[in-house]
């Protein structure tokens, strides 16, 4: 049986990667990974441009990683999506810092939401019924 839901999961961190997969082990989601904003960008040209590949349902985007940050990530794909290069998908920006001037910067890019590090499995479900599936309620481990 493959999985409902496809997320992409952005950030430089291994184990924030692993982590999301964790939360997520017990539902029928296919986590998908890039390390930078620009491996972001890639896949989501290279899925739009395959009309077999399932499309993502959301995306969670680090807003500090090297290469290509999150802001400006999601800046890019906010303009592709303006532009019909592809399918509108939400963005919820992730990071450790919750000060004024760095959330203020997640929410100009086109981030849907801004959660804080460490991500709790009670926001992340929030999260989902937010933007996934409103009627679940199927509970994270």
């Amino acid at each position: 049986i493959k999985p409902k839901v496809k997320i992409l999961v952005v950030d430089d961190d291994p184990f924030n990667i692993w982590a999301m997969q964790a939360l997520f082990k017990n539902m029928e989601v296919e986590i998908d990974s890039a390390y930078n904003g620009q491996e972001a960008i890639d896949k989501l040209l290279e899925q739009q441009g395959s009309g077999r590949k399932r499309k993502y349902n959301l995306i969670f985007m680090d807003c500090q990683m090297p290469i290509m940050d999150g802001c400006t990530a999601t800046k890019l794909i906010c303009d592709m999506i303006k532009e019909n290069k592809i399918e509108e998908v939400p963005i919820i920006g992730c990071t450790a810092f919750s000060d004024t001037a760095n959330l203020e910067a997640c929410e100009i890019s086109g981030m849907k939401e801004v959660v804080t590090k460490p991500l709790s499995s009670v926001k992340i479900l929030e999260i989902w019924k937010t933007y996934v599936s409103p009627n679940s309620i199927q509970l994270l481990n």
